[in-house]
């Protein structure tokens, strides 16, 4: 049995993201988007994704990209969870003006139920706040029923529906959610 999500992790960071550390963070990043999504389309298509969006040139250019805002989470100096937030950034079904998008936030899968991956939410709703932002919107895979259930608990509502597109031939069923502040 796994008992590291029983402990309290006293030595918690959370920092911004950087260049140098695409590799480290690629890594989970693809173990992470593997055990939240790799049943969720046929695999010539998920690797034909993983392929294009999980390299870590791609993480290098969007870490130097000033308008993402990565932030990574290190316990006991482990990266285990991570996060995208990009601030102002409306969508149509949102009237709200200074809204953030919550485009990743992903934990280990070890980790799960740890409490680390409120602390990262929170962090990122601070974050958001601190840049005047009226709100948090994001999109999440309509089967992924404990995340839906973590964003809810964190007072998101569900107020549209999105097509993720995997590949030219398949896309998963989105909810689009909001988090007005």
């Amino acid at each position: 049995m796994d008992f590291s999500r029983y402990f309290y992790y006293v030595n918690i960071r959370i920092e911004k993201g950087k260049i140098e550390q695409a590799a480290l963070l690629n890594q989970l990043a693809k173990t992470t988007f593997i055990e939240s999504h790799a049943h969720s389309s046929p695999p010539k298509d998920f690797k034909d994704y993983m392929d294009r969006h999980f390299t870590i040139d791609h993480l290098k250019k969007e870490l130097a990209n000033p308008a993402f805002e990565y932030r990574l989470l290190f316990t006991d100096d482990q990266l285990v969870a991570y996060s995208k937030l990009i601030i102002d950034t409306p969508i149509a079904t949102v009237k709200t003006q200074n809204i953030a998008k919550l485009e990743r936030i992903y934990l280990s899968e070890k980790f799960l139920g740890s409490g680390l991956g409120k602390t990262l939410f929170d962090y990122n709703v601070d974050l958001a706040k601190s840049n005047n932002q009226a709100g948090i919107w994001l999109f999440t895979w309509v089967e992924n029923h404990r995340g839906i259930a973590f964003y809810k608990k964190m007072g998101f509502e569900i107020i549209g529906s999105y097509d993720f597109q995997v590949s030219k031939t398949h896309s998963n069923p989105n909810h689009q959610m909001f988090l007005k502040f």
